[in-house]
C-alpha cells in the first residue's frame, strides 16, 4: 500500500513515452465520461511549480504533450478496472506499474514498440486518465518523490494545486450543465403548453356554416 500525494502523482505522469489516442480512452470520451480536459505543454507545466524546483523542472523539460482527463463523479472503480483490461486485452498495452492504496489505486501501461503510454488513476475517489508524448528519468522522479515525501503528505508547497483546479472547473461545468438542464426544461414546457392552446382552441371553434 502507498499514500499517493498529487504532486507525486503529477510527477509519475512524466516517466512515460509518446503520446497515443488509445481507442478505450476515445469510447470513454463518447460515452460522455470525461468532465473536463487539460492539454500541458512544457512551458505550462513549469509554470505550475510556483517554487522553481530543479528537479521539477528537470522532469518536465523533455515533455512535448501531457493530456489529463478528468472524469465523472458517477465513474466507477470497476469502470476503471474495465478500462485498464481493455487496454491490456484489446489494445494489447503492457502493465509498467501498478500502486494501490485506500481509494488510491494507479495503473501505468504502455506498448514498448510503439512508445505509447496510458495513465489511469483514482485520487480519494476522483478518477483520472492521462496520455503524454514524451519522457524523463526515473532516477529524478525518485529523487522528487522523496524530497515531497519529506513534506506534510497533504501539502503542496511549492506547487500550483492543479487537482483544487480540475475540481473547481468540474463543479462548474456541472453547474453549467444543470443551468442548460433547467433551460431545455422551461423551452419543453412552453412548448408544450403552446401546442396544448392551439389544440384547445381548434377544438373550441366553430365549424363554419355554408349558406344554402
Amino acid at each position: 500500500m502507498i499514500k499517493l500525494t498529487t504532486a507525486f502523482f503529477i510527477g509519475f505522469l512524466l516517466v512515460t513515452s509518446l503520446f497515443a489516442q488509445s481507442k478505450t480512452v476515445e469510447d470513454l470520451k463518447e460515452a460522455d465520461q470525461v468532465m473536463t480536459g487539460y492539454y500541458f505543454i512544457p512551458s505550462t507545466l513549469r509554470m505550475i511549480n510556483i517554487e522553481r524546483n530543479p528537479e521539477f523542472d528537470k522532469l518536465v523539460k523533455p515533455i512535448r504533450r501531457l493530456n489529463f482527463l478528468n472524469l465523472r463523479d458517477s465513474f466507477t472503480s470497476e469502470e476503471m478496472k474495465d478500462a485498464v483490461d481493455r487496454l491490456i486485452t484489446e489494445e494489447e498495452y503492457e502493465t509498467y506499474a501498478e500502486m494501490s492504496g485506500p481509494e488510491q489505486n494507479l495503473h501505468v501501461l504502455g506498448l514498448p514498440e510503439k512508445e505509447y503510454t496510458c495513465v489511469l488513476a483514482e485520487l480519494d475517489g476522483q478518477f483520472y486518465i492521462s496520455e503524454i508524448q514524451g519522457k524523463v528519468n526515473v532516477l529524478q522522479l525518485a529523487e522528487l518523490y522523496q524530497e515531497f515525501e519529506q513534506r506534510d503528505s497533504t501539502s503542496q508547497e511549492g506547487l500550483i494545486d492543479v487537482f483544487s483546479m480540475f475540481k473547481k472547473d468540474s463543479e462548474d461545468k456541472i453547474k453549467r450543465e444543470e443551468r442548460e438542464r433547467k433551460r431545455e426544461a422551461r423551452r419543453k414546457k412552453e412548448e408544450e403548453e403552446k401546442h396544448s392552446e392551439t389544440q384547445d382552441s381548434i377544438k373550441t371553434e366553430k365549424p363554419v356554416e355554408s349558406e344554402e
